[in-house]
């Protein structure tokens, strides 16, 4: 089986085919997949592509660089781990999977979920917020084990005439954060309101005196993620700085570091973000080596360069540095927190490496990058039961029939590196 056949099966054509595929392409762990083109030189790029690499850029650090995204991402390797045993514990594999997991996992992503808030994006696409009438905030305490969690929901009013709650959490936050970022290099690409303006419209109408102070409100964003209640602290941020006066978003940030503690079950107490957040990055590099075959190198190098008690933020210090040096600023950050993998809109491709080894690919990376997609694959989380890393195989040598339904067979690949637990087991699709 191969594209042709695809093409033919599902009476679609070729640029149908690579768009419904491009669709299962998204920024995650150690993956930016920028829809622009991509240089190491931001400067050679043009603003909207230099744009759009900063705004995924961001992203990549939300997932490693925060409470939030740190810990969700090693909930979704723990879900990986389980997923591996109970495979090889079976001989007889049903795709897609539909595997029960223990009890406080489902519980660890249940207040993921709840705190994640609203992220169905593609429902509000082209949808403008009505700024004439009023956005009243609530909480509802969602249910979670012998406990409760607030949400917190913003009742929008549209253009149209039509009116929805939309819960407010780290999706939202994330992706205004990251629209925010963007907008210093590139002021004149359009978004959606929701989820990419709704934090700029809400305090244009509830903290109006925050409201253009775009460096103020990309540091409430950022210290409401080491938060596991990112939409209830990012409320309590702008109430803050509005009470106080606060017009610098690094003392907002640095105030909220400072002072706030979070409560673990390690040590039955609560603990500074500081402290937490070094333990996570200590537990999950831990937990790396223990799973990848690879030894840890890019992905080593990366987490300690964004531990906080490092005392250096700079994603969030070049903030107060002069706009017109942005691209230059930008470019020694990343240049010193690092590039991971990257996937453009054209087809290329640029592997990780780190500064020791400046001519080799950080192999750990990639088999992170591999682990994901074979988890997407048996979840049945790609279109036409294609293989997530077809991409990088399309057209060349490494292209088989079996990328399609069966992508842990046939000739060598990552996909069969990664997922060699599967061999010489039963699957078949129901």
């Amino acid at each position: 089986m191969n594209a042709d056949y695809i093409l033919q099966k599902f009476h679609i054509t070729e640029a149908e085919f690579e768009n419904e595929l491009r669709g299962m392409y998204s920024t995650s762990f150690f993956h930016i997949y920028t829809s622009g083109e991509y240089l190491e030189d931001l400067n050679q790029l043009s603003v909207k592509d230099r744009g759009t690499f900063i705004h995924e850029y961001i992203h990549y650090w939300q997932n490693i660089g925060t409470l939030w995204g740190l810990g969700n991402s090693i909930l979704f390797y723990n879900e990986i781990r389980h997923i591996v045993n109970e495979i090889r514990r079976s001989e007889e594999i049903k795709l897609p999977l539909n595997i029960s997991f223990p009890e406080k996992y489902a519980k660890e992503r249940l207040k993921y979920e709840i705190g994640n808030g609203t992220n169905k994006d593609e429902i509000f696409k082209s949808k403008s917020i009505d700024l004439s009438k009023h956005m009243a905030i609530s909480f509802v305490d969602k249910p979670i084990g012998t406990g409760s969690i607030p949400a917190v929901y913003i009742k929008v009013y549209f253009t149209d005439g039509n009116a929805v709650d939309i819960s407010l959490g780290a999706h939202i936050i994330k992706e205004s954060m990251a629209a925010l970022y963007q907008s210093l290099i590139d002021p004149e690409t359009p978004h959606d309101d929701i989820p990419y303006n709704l934090v700029r419209l809400l305090c244009k109408k509830n903290y109006p005196d925050l409201a253009d102070n775009i460096q103020l409100l990309i540091c409430a964003c950022y210290a409401s993620l080491f938060s596991m209640r990112p939409g209830e602290t990012l409320l309590q941020l702008l109430a803050f700085a509005t009470k106080e006066k606060i017009s610098n978003g690094i003392d907002l940030l640095s105030y909220h570091i400072s002072n706030s503690t979070v409560m673990t079950s390690k040590h039955n107490n609560s603990i500074s973000i500081t402290e937490c957040f070094d333990e996570m990055v200590d537990c999950f590099l831990q937990n790396l080596r223990d799973n990848l075959m690879s030894p840890l190198d890019y992905i080593e190098e990366a987490m300690n360069r964004v531990r906080i008690s490092t005392g250096w933020l700079p994603l969030i210090t070049v903030l107060n540095e002069d706009i017109r040096n942005m691209n230059d600023n930008l470019n020694h950050i990343i240049g010193y927190m690092g590039i991971p993998y990257i996937q453009a809109k054209n087809g290329i491709y640029h592997a990780s490496t780190v500064q020791k080894k400046l001519n080799e690919v950080s192999v750990d990376v990639l088999e992170l990058n591999a682990q994901e997609a074979v988890f997407l694959y048996l979840m049945g989380k790609t279109p036409f039961r294609c293989c997530p890393l077809y991409y990088m195989c399309q057209g060349g040598e490494f292209e088989k029939a079996e990328c399609f339904d069966a992508p842990w067979e046939g000739n060598e690949c990552s996909f069969t590196i990664a997922g060699h637990f599967l061999k010489e087991k039963k699957i078949f699709w129901e």
